[in-house]
């Protein structure tokens, strides 16, 4: 059981206790706001769209976050080690201080994203591009970067 707090597109909210994540594809959700420490991990979020939500600090850790729309989503801190991102919208998402060591985002886009600080060691990156993205201060080691290389 997790708390989430739904906002919808009319701005009326409800907290919501909820033991699957089913409802994450509804949209007419706008924003989502999972309170930090929440654990998400190891959920099927495929397809989900977050679009703007509030997953600072958020647990991930091993979620199938399969094409899901995260796009503009702040994801300061938030933990997504080992979360599968295959094709995934994060552009333009924060993902400073995040880590997201071993994780898969083959073939996100990524434009625009914020990875400053972020721990990327092991991520796979194939097939990503990076325009307008900040990687500053990224620990990439390990990493498969979008042509195959392997970061040193």
């Amino acid at each position: 059981m997790f708390a989430v707090l739904v906002v919808s597109a009319c701005g009326s909210s409800s907290a919501t206790t909820e033991s699957t994540t089913e409802f994450l594809g509804i949209n007419e959700v706008c924003n989502f706001i999972i309170e930090p420490r929440v654990d998400v991990s190891r959920k099927n979020l495929k397809g989900a769209d977050l679009r703007c939500a509030n997953l600072k600090g958020a647990d991930l850790m091993g979620a199938n976050l399969t094409g899901a729309d995260l796009s503009g989503a702040d994801l300061t801190g938030a933990n997504l080690y080992n979360a599968i991102l295959w094709k995934a919208n994060l552009s333009y998402a924060d993902l400073s201080r995040a880590s997201l060591s071993w994780a898969n985002l083959l073939n996100a886009n990524l434009t625009g994203a914020n990875f400053e600080g972020a721990y990327m060691s092991y991520a796979k990156l194939v097939g990503v591009d990076l325009p307008w993205t900040n990687m500053k201060g990224a620990n990439l080691t390990g990493a498969v970067m979008p042509d195959g290389s392997i970061h040193p």
